[in-house]
């Protein structure tokens, strides 16, 4: 019996040319399987800052995810086919 389920192959970055090469392998599967692909990139802060260090965490996290956002068009950008 055929499973008619859509199954998702899930493909974590840090844009490094080791996880490129992993990304390249998993849209090959997807096309052959005809599963849906998910890029995740996990944008990790830290949480034990001083007070004074504390001001500026905003300011770091939204140019943390906005730069990992704009990795993350750019490398779907370069691998869309």
């Amino acid at each position: 019996m055929k499973n008619n389920k859509t199954k998702i192959i899930l493909v974590p970055t840090d844009f490094s040319e080791t996880a490129n090469k992993a990304l390249a392998k998993a849209i090959d599967l997807s096309k052959r399987t005809n599963d849906k692909l998910v890029l995740v990139h996990v944008v990790e802060t830290n949480m034990f800052l001083a007070p004074v260090e504390m001001m500026a965490v905003g300011y770091i996290n939204e140019v943390m995810v906005r730069d990992s956002k704009e990795s993350l068009r750019e490398t779907v950008r370069r691998n869309k086919g």
